[in-house]
């Protein structure tokens, strides 16, 4: 387990290296933001594992690439 930055996981996404379900990251921007990542159905996680926005039963792939790169999982 690492942590990778948000703009090296942007750099994943634009290179097609991260699930398809995938869209973005984004770095928090406000104070008390978290960097946070953007799927396909609207809804976003942030780096801590609370929901950002929506919610949705995270894919074994979305999940393990999260883990991997120093994600909690919700």
């Amino acid at each position: 387990k690492k942590t990778t930055s948000i703009n090296q996981l942007q750099n994943l996404v634009l290179k097609g290296q991260v699930p398809q379900t995938i869209i973005r990251f984004d770095k928090a921007k406000i104070f008390g933001e978290i960097d946070h990542v953007h799927f396909n159905n609207g809804a976003a996680l942030n780096r801590n594992g609370t929901w950002k926005h929506g919610s949705k039963t995270l894919t074994t792939k979305e999940a393990k690439f999260l883990l991997y790169h120093g994600w909690t999982i919700p």
